[in-house]
């Protein structure tokens, strides 16, 4: 870098490279956002995300509508064990349909 450049200058110009090195595809953007479903992500990869989305309006809006829809298929999971639990077969009934099928063997 040139010292004769103004310190702000030489600065911004570091920043710049920083940014354009730190900056990521909406393709690596998506796949950031699937990985954070599944696990943590790293700092870098968060700095980096969080750098994209601030910029790009289509991948905030794919990241909001993966954790509604995950968070979505949460809640419907539970309410299915649930249902499951409530509708299950006593221990006395699966006793006697497990004798009655031994029985007809």
């Amino acid at each position: 870098m040139n010292k004769k450049l103004p310190f702000v200058k030489r600065i911004m110009l570091k920043m710049q490279g920083f940014m354009m090195k730190a900056m990521i595809s909406c393709d690596e953007a998506s796949r950031l956002a699937s990985k954070s479903l599944d696990t943590k992500l790293t700092p870098g990869e968060k700095m980096r995300m969080k750098m994209h989305l601030m910029a790009c309006r289509f991948c905030r809006s794919f990241e909001k509508q993966i954790h509604a829809i995950r968070s979505i298929l949460r809640s419907k999971s539970k309410e299915m064990t649930e249902d499951t639990e409530e509708k299950s077969l006593s221990t006395e009934a699966r006793e006697r349909l497990e004798n009655s099928i031994k029985e007809n063997k």
